[in-house]
């Protein structure tokens, strides 16, 4: 096992960032109420909406400020992200005041995709958005949803080029991310962001474990309300262009499945599930990639644990969840059934969720399982060891996820 190296355009600028910080320079402010202040002269609002915000925002902000590994590059970029944040709720509280009926407008059947890291969410949600009627979120408006996406400018938004720009920036600091996940500014993206805009999930980036062991012991009620605001965030965007159903995914909805469910009652949730002695080392890659923007150095054993922290934490609340929902609420699919049979997966969700299966919509899923098998991506290569783990280990913290669910998928 051995430090994840960045690139070499990555390196140089930690080097010189970190110059700058060794004579009292470059230090990006975290300060909660200066973050708070900032965001509040930028947009030119000042009511973030209801509560719960300030705590978890403040935990947040905290934690960050607090982790003494963070880079000079590392905070620049939590301090963007966060005033970002901010400004966005602003937004969308003042859209609210202007026009209250948004409140109210259905979001009618959306499909929900969520699961472990890397056990096909991706995938998944890509096959169910070939759906004519789908609504998938794209990248852009999941980073900036307001003002609202207009149908005569959805292909051309402004806001496309400038999310666009930071993804090839991202490309160029951390190219490895090209064979874990890539990313488009105009193409199906999780909801991940919205997320972040309200405040009550552990998949935030970095370290931030205060925050996370805050978030642990916070009453249901506070999820819920928001999952109020996560919804309002798809109200809003739903305004002037909307189809049959929203089509979104995250792994992180598996932090809070119950809430999700109580903000959207009528909802198709499709959880997948892969062998965790895969899932993790896979996640873990993912993660410490990432991490190279917010580190100068990344320790793939502190990686690994917290990782492990995270997974565990959420699959422990799924399934404490999922006990009080009545059975077959939530579709399960296994890794290896999508991959083996993608049409065939799709179908039975459809038949599940008492959705009909076009022949419109079968032939998008045709279409794309077609061009899938052409395409060329690098792969993705990692093991448990690389983390500080082993297979072993990973069964014995998550034997009751696999006790509950191992039947579906195959042991590697």
């Amino acid at each position: 096992m051995s430090e994840v190296k960045p690139s070499l355009l990555l390196r140089s600028l930690h080097t010189f960032a970190g110059g700058l910080r060794w004579v009292g320079l470059g230090r990006a402010d975290l300060d909660p109420d200066r973050l708070i202040a900032e965001a509040t002269k930028k947009a030119g609002l000042s009511d973030f909406g209801p509560e719960p915000w300030s705590e978890p925002f403040r935990q947040l902000a905290l934690s960050y400020d607090a982790d003494s590994l963070l880079g000079v590059i590392g905070r620049g970029a939590v301090r963007s992200s966060l005033i970002n944040l901010l400004v966005n709720r602003l937004k969308i509280t003042d859209a609210v005041r202007q026009e209250p009926s948004l409140r109210t407008d259905p979001v009618a059947r959306p499909v929900f995709v969520l699961g472990m890291a890397r056990s096909g969410t991706t995938w998944m949600y890509n096959l169910l958005a070939q759906d004519p009627g789908a609504r998938p979120l794209q990248t852009w408006e999941a980073v900036q949803p307001l003002p609202s996406p207009r149908p005569e400018t959805y292909e051309t938004d402004a806001r496309i080029e400038v999310v666009d720009r930071g993804l090839k920036g991202m490309d160029k600091l951390v190219p490895g991310m090209r064979a874990i996940h890539p990313i488009r500014a105009r193409g199906p993206e999780e909801c991940l962001p919205l997320l972040w805009t309200a405040l009550m999930t552990p998949f935030y980036r970095g370290r931030v474990e205060p925050y996370r062991e805050w978030l642990a012991q916070r009453p249901t009620e506070e999820f819920d309300r928001s999952y109020e605001f996560y919804k309002l965030q798809l109200q809003i965007l739903q305004r002037y262009v909307r189809r049959d159903h929203w089509m979104l995914k995250s792994p992180a909805h598996l932090y809070s499945v119950d809430s999700l469910i109580r903000a959207f009652p009528d909802a198709v949730v499709v959880q997948t599930h892969r062998d965790p002695t895969a899932v993790l080392p896979s996640w873990c890659s993912m993660t410490a990639t990432m991490d190279q923007i917010f580190y100068p150095r990344v320790d793939p054993k502190e990686v690994g644990a917290r990782t492990m922290r995270i997974l565990k934490s959420c699959l422990d609340r799924n399934r404490r969840a999922r006990k009080l929902l009545p059975p077959g609420r939530i579709i399960d699919v296994g890794y290896d059934d999508l991959l083996a049979d993608p049409r065939g997966t799709v179908e039975r969700i459809y038949r599940e969720s008492e959705t009909p299966y076009t022949e419109a919509i079968d032939q998008s899923v045709r279409d794309l399982i077609e061009r899938d098998q052409k395409s060329d991506r690098p792969k993705h290569r990692y093991s448990p060891e690389d983390f500080g783990t082993t297979r072993a280990q990973i069964e014995s913290e998550l034997s009751d996820y696999l006790h509950d669910f191992g039947h579906l998928f195959r042991r590697s």
